[in-house]
């Protein structure tokens, strides 16, 4: 293998190991963040900092990182912030609908956010 290709499989490397680290650092704030409300926000607003976090992640380093970050952030959040606490029982109804209403907002704020990036870098770079 030609050492140009070699050197640029590596920063394409490193770069993906980059992303990943930000990710997980991102999903990790947000989730002790919201451990320390815990007690004053009980059971309110269980997804609210993963879906902030995912959309940062997203506008930032792009779709896939975004919705993994949301993915992660969602299995935390189930676990640890919606009752019955730190167990994967099924909740209320209440409670599940809220879930996953959320999550597909999430979903489509994502969604939208990247679009919103794309549309602005595609009208700049037509200029």
């Amino acid at each position: 293998m030609p050492l140009s290709k070699k050197v640029c499989l590596d920063k394409i490397y490193f770069a993906k190991v980059q992303a990943s680290f930000i990710v997980i650092s991102t999903i990790l704030l947000a989730f002790f963040i919201r451990l320390e409300l815990a007690p004053i926000l009980v059971d309110k607003l269980p997804l609210a900092f993963f879906i902030i976090n995912a959309v940062i992640v997203a506008h930032l380093i792009g779709l896939v990182a975004g919705f993994s970050a949301l993915f992660t952030g969602a299995i935390l959040s189930y676990y640890f912030f919606v009752p019955p606490y730190s167990s994967w029982g099924l909740p209320d109804f209440y409670h599940t609908a809220y879930f996953c209403t959320k999550f597909l907002l999430g979903s489509l704020v994502i969604l939208i956010v990247v679009w919103a990036k794309d549309q602005t870098i595609e009208m700049w770079n037509h200029h």
